[in-house]
């Protein structure tokens, strides 16, 4: 035999040479086998893990923190970068810490997932919203670009949700106000 305890045998995969079953460990890793002998071998390995690494965060209580103050100048360089790449994650990321704060059930969602599902126009006045517009009140042009509007606001118990927003004009979303849409 090849040393493999019984119980973790893999149920399915076969040596081609010897026509033994392969060891867990190497079904799962390398074919991610699904048999029930790979699954517990997995679960298996997985506490293992765990377990080492609660040890290991016990040992370096520090290491993080450390990390963080050796590296501030590479994290902020990453952090710009990203932000800079994925406006629209950051955009989403602000917006939910902002319910977040305000105790609003939320969840994901990106404006390009409102357009697509929603269209361009307007909802309030069914017209065409300039998508390249800027979206900050003041700026010029602003009036005709795109916000996401609260259907149900957020001030009237409506939640934060793909099936409450609605794409509008900048200045049809701040004529509403908190007044829900007749």
């Amino acid at each position: 035999m090849d040393g493999t305890p019984e119980k973790f045998k893999c149920l399915v995969n076969v040596n081609k040479h010897t026509g033994l079953y392969l060891s867990c460990k190497y079904s799962y890793s390398k074919k991610k086998c699904r048999c029930s002998n790979c699954k517990k071998y997995k679960k298996q390995e997985k506490i293992k893990y765990m377990y080492s690494y609660e040890k290991w965060k016990i040992k370096n209580p520090n290491y993080y923190k450390n990390y963080a103050e050796k590296n501030k100048n590479y994290i902020a360089e990453k952090t710009r970068i990203w932000r800079k790449n994925n406006p629209e994650r950051k955009a989403e990321n602000v917006r939910q810490r902002k319910m977040l704060k305000k105790s609003v059930p939320t969840e994901k969602y990106l404006v390009s997932q409102i357009i697509e599902l929603y269209g361009s126009n307007c909802y309030i006045c069914n017209k065409k919203i300039d998508l390249n517009a800027t979206r900050s009140t003041g700026k010029l042009g602003w009036q005709n670009g795109l916000h996401l509007d609260h259907v149900i606001p957020i001030s009237r118990g409506g939640i934060d949700s793909i099936e409450n927003i609605r794409p509008s004009h900048a200045i049809c979303n701040l004529k509403k106000g908190s007044r829900e849409r007749a």
